[in-house]
Protein backbone atom coordinates (compact mmCIF):
# COMPACT_ATOMS: atom_id res chain seq x y z
CA UNK A 1 0.00 0.00 0.00
CA UNK A 2 1.34 3.25 -1.02
CA UNK A 3 1.82 6.51 1.42
CA UNK A 4 -1.44 7.97 -0.44
CA UNK A 5 -3.30 4.93 0.47
CA UNK A 6 -2.57 4.96 3.37
CA UNK A 7 -3.16 8.64 4.52
CA UNK A 8 -6.54 7.85 2.68
CA UNK A 9 -7.29 5.57 5.24
CA UNK A 10 -6.16 7.39 8.26
CA UNK A 11 -8.78 10.01 7.35
CA UNK A 12 -11.46 7.58 6.98
CA UNK A 13 -10.62 5.99 10.13
CA UNK A 14 -10.43 9.98 11.90
CA UNK A 15 -13.78 10.26 10.22
CA UNK A 16 -15.34 6.94 12.04
CA UNK A 17 -13.94 7.84 15.45
CA UNK A 18 -15.32 11.36 15.46
CA UNK A 19 -18.77 9.80 14.01
CA UNK A 20 -18.42 7.38 16.64
CA UNK A 21 -17.62 9.52 19.22
CA UNK A 22 -20.83 12.07 18.15
CA UNK A 23 -23.26 9.45 18.34
CA UNK A 24 -22.15 8.30 21.49
CA UNK A 25 -22.83 11.72 22.73
CA UNK A 26 -26.23 11.38 20.99
CA UNK A 27 -27.43 8.29 22.39
CA UNK A 28 -26.67 9.79 25.92
CA UNK A 29 -28.46 12.90 25.35
CA UNK A 30 -31.21 10.46 23.99
CA UNK A 31 -31.03 8.52 27.07
CA UNK A 32 -31.29 11.50 29.15
CA UNK A 33 -33.98 12.99 27.83
CA UNK A 34 -36.20 9.25 28.03
CA UNK A 35 -35.59 9.37 31.80
CA UNK A 36 -36.88 12.85 31.75
CA UNK A 37 -39.73 12.07 29.88
CA UNK A 38 -40.38 8.91 31.41
CA UNK A 39 -40.53 10.63 34.80
CA UNK A 40 -43.14 13.11 33.58
CA UNK A 41 -45.26 10.18 32.12
CA UNK A 42 -45.09 9.02 35.96
CA UNK A 43 -46.19 12.58 37.44
CA UNK A 44 -49.12 13.01 34.95
CA UNK A 45 -50.37 9.59 35.94
CA UNK A 46 -50.11 10.09 39.46
CA UNK A 47 -51.63 13.61 39.06
CA UNK A 48 -54.16 11.85 36.97
CA UNK A 49 -54.56 9.10 39.81
CA UNK A 50 -55.32 11.95 42.06
CA UNK A 51 -57.87 13.86 40.25
CA UNK A 52 -59.74 10.90 39.30
CA UNK A 53 -59.89 9.82 43.46
CA UNK A 54 -60.87 13.70 43.84
CA UNK A 55 -63.97 13.42 41.43
CA UNK A 56 -65.26 10.34 42.91
CA UNK A 57 -65.36 11.89 45.90
CA UNK A 58 -67.21 14.48 44.55
CA UNK A 59 -69.36 12.34 43.18
CA UNK A 60 -69.63 10.17 46.26
CA UNK A 61 -70.74 13.58 48.06
CA UNK A 62 -73.67 14.45 45.38
CA UNK A 63 -75.01 11.15 45.80
CA UNK A 64 -74.90 11.32 49.64
CA UNK A 65 -76.61 14.68 49.46
CA UNK A 66 -79.51 13.73 47.11
CA UNK A 67 -79.82 10.80 49.07
CA UNK A 68 -80.12 12.48 52.38
CA UNK A 69 -82.56 15.18 50.55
Amino acid sequence: MNREGIDALEQRVETLIRLCSELQQHNHELSLETQSLRSKVAKMASKHEQARDRLNQIGERIKALETSA
